[in-house]
């Protein structure tokens, strides 16, 4: 054997031997477990404050995200057989809500004072658009009762004002 060969194979044959000895095998991937049974999961960020929390409070299973200041701005969950989706604020209002209701789907917007300006939904069937007043009166609706469209304006007592058709 040349001393141009001695320089090739006996580096390599050493490397095989270290590998063998100290089992040098790439690492294989981690395999997650087929079934984890838990009641409550905690995702926390890298100073260890919660970001995700999933789990089951009171018999009602739970979704909820948090922001870098630790509030609670993001909440999926079932109460009462309802699905419910909210979205919260900087300050922890609930600002947007989206609810199933009988199956009928509703979506309500609030104002920074935590009450309804906006409602968006169906009911008995009868799909409809509310806007309310900074007091949470309706003052402007619209919807489809027996196939007739009908948009009616309220003062602000609430009494109608005026309706079509």
């Amino acid at each position: 054997m040349r001393s141009r060969e001695r320089l090739i194979i006996y580096p390599l044959l050493a490397v095989i031997a270290l590998a063998a000895f100290f089992d040098l095998r790439p690492l294989q991937a981690q395999r997650w477990p087929a079934q984890a049974t838990l009641s409550k999961l905690t995702i926390v960020d890298e100073k260890g404050r919660p970001v995700i929390i999933l789990g089951v409070f009171a018999g009602t299973p739970n979704f909820a995200i948090f922001d870098q200041n630790g509030k609670e701005r993001i909440n999926l969950g079932v109460s009462k057989g309802k699905p419910s989706l909210s979205l919260r604020d900087q300050n922890g209002n609930v600002r947007m809500g989206m609810i199933v209701v009988e199956g009928e789907p509703r979506i309500q917007i609030f104002g920074q004072n935590g009450k309804i300006r906006l409602g968006l939904g169906v009911i008995k069937g009868r799909p409809g658009l509310a806007l309310y007043d900074q007091n949470s009166k309706s003052r402007i609706s619209l919807g489809m009762f027996s196939g007739v469209t009908e948009l009616a304006i309220f003062d602000k007592n609430g009494k109608m004002a005026w309706k079509a058709p």
